[in-house]
């Protein structure tokens, strides 16, 4: 069950992020709704930002992708949303005993990262994708993604022409190099 407790108030930093079990819900499509989510995953709806952080989170804990749609999935129905680039953004990253540990925009914490790949962004430019959760992909944030390429680029790890930045024995792909 949603907690909608969380719409009138901004979210403390104990609450953890809990996502709906989208992936069991079979709802219809029910047409669009005007909620958009630009390339530096701001969220609004009907062209005005939505700034309370707790409506955002809830929203995000209903998001799912279907083929290159997605979608805002209840039990009971489905609406489709536009997404500019991907619907997340990585704004925290720590190196913790040989893992990467990652939050995202809405207060989503990854655990250990998985699933980061090289995506082409909506210039067309190839950018590092990381995993979230089913179908749903993060971008790093720009401060995050400048430190990374600094680092890589002082340890000059670049193969086949794509820049790799490395931690615990693992290479990570950052774009063209």
């Amino acid at each position: 069950m949603l907690d909608l407790s969380v719409l009138g108030r901004e979210p403390t930093s104990k609450e953890v992020f809990k996502r709906a079990p989208t992936h069991l819900w079979h709802p219809e499509g029910c047409g669009d709704i005007d909620i958009r989510i630009d390339g530096i995953g701001q969220w609004f709806h009907e062209g005005g930002i939505i700034r309370r952080q707790g409506l955002v989170r809830l929203l995000a804990s209903i998001l799912s992708r279907e083929d290159n749609d997605y979608w805002l999935t209840t039990p009971v129905e489905k609406m489709r949303i536009q997404v500019e680039d991907l619907p997340f953004v990585i704004t925290e990253l720590r190196e913790e005993n040989e893992r990467l540990v990652a939050i995202t925009n809405v207060g989503e914490v990854l655990d250990d990262i998985e699933g980061w790949t090289l995506e082409v962004d909506a210039d067309g430019e190839l950018r590092p994708a990381v995993k979230v959760f089913d179908e749903l992909q993060a971008r790093l944030s720009r401060n995050i993604y400048y430190d990374l390429a600094y680092r890589a680029l002082a340890e000059g790890v670049e193969r086949g022409g794509v820049l790799y930045w490395q931690f615990a024995g693992r290479d990570y792909p950052l774009g063209k190099a």
